[in-house]
């Protein structure tokens, strides 16, 4: 593989998905969206493939960045004493992740442990940031671990009256708290409230799809109004029918997770 970029293009390998062409700058910008990364394979001619690591002027950057933010946080670590109270809120948006085939990013790690919290993400889903060799499942890390197993399995401990308290834990400090408090009483952060009513069904919304959707019943469930409206106006020509079925279609092959975190709260 060619060491520089003279005008060179490249193939990439996602998933089975043969993508590209690519120049040398392209592959960067995917890089730094997450969307490409060591793991992947590249080609010159969709015929001979090896690891994308073998680009060492995409890579080799990467690696000294690497090395003077760790160097960089050993000496703050060394300077500043740890500090307390509430989690900084202006952490930098560098965590991207995978919803099905749909990457998503960047997001702080605040952000990613309120959408772990109220379910948009599941422990199966994976993450991935700036220095990780490829993606990982949100069980499989430290920080986000915690968060997972809290929403997987809540704990419902009795109250003094004898009421059952269903108890959960903060995404930010990991602190229990009750699952009605809007704040964490620890560290001031408000938590994401789970509402039955607000989670949109992708049975529901196929079916609606199938059987009105000519009419875009489905689109005023899924708080598309103005969607609702044009379908609803155009019925007459059978137009909105054919692309209801096509949604209907579209909502059956798609996962719940994928589908929840495109529609599930609107």
């Amino acid at each position: 593989m060619a060491d520089t970029d003279n005008g060179t293009t490249y193939y990439i390998r996602v998933r089975g998905r043969v993508l590209g062409p690519y120049d040398l700058a392209q592959l960067k910008t995917l890089r730094g969206r997450g969307q490409f990364g060591r793991a992947n394979e590249v080609s010159t001619d969709r015929q001979t493939w090896q690891s994308a690591a073998s680009i060492e002027h995409l890579f080799g950057e990467t690696k000294a960045i690497a090395t003077t933010r760790a160097q960089m946080k050993e000496v703050t670590l060394v300077a500043e004493p740890p500090a307390s109270g509430p989690p900084g809120r202006s952490m930098a948006p560098v965590w991207h992740y995978a919803v099905g085939d749909e990457q998503c990013g960047p997001v702080t790690l605040l952000e990613l442990r309120g959408m772990i919290a109220s379910g948009q993400l599941m422990p199966d889903d994976n993450v991935w940031k700036e220095g990780m060799a490829d993606w990982i499942p949100i069980r499989d890390l430290t920080e986000l671990r915690a968060v997972g197993k809290s929403i997987a399995a809540p704990s419902v401990p009795q109250t003094a009256s004898g009421t059952m308290a269903l108890q959960i834990f903060c995404y930010a400090c990991g602190s229990p708290t009750d699952a009605r408090a809007e704040v964490c009483p620890k560290c001031g952060v408000r938590q994401p409230q789970h509402s039955a009513a607000s989670e949109k069904n992708r049975m529901t919304a196929a079916l609606l799809a199938l059987f009105l959707g000519g009419l875009g019943v489905h689109h005023f469930y899924l708080g598309n109004t103005l969607l609702g409206v044009i379908y609803l106006l155009f019925c007459w020509t059978f137009i909105p029918a054919i692309i209801a079925f096509i949604e209907f279609i579209i909502f059956l092959c798609m996962s719940d997770a994928s589908f929840a975190a495109k529609y599930g709260r609107k």
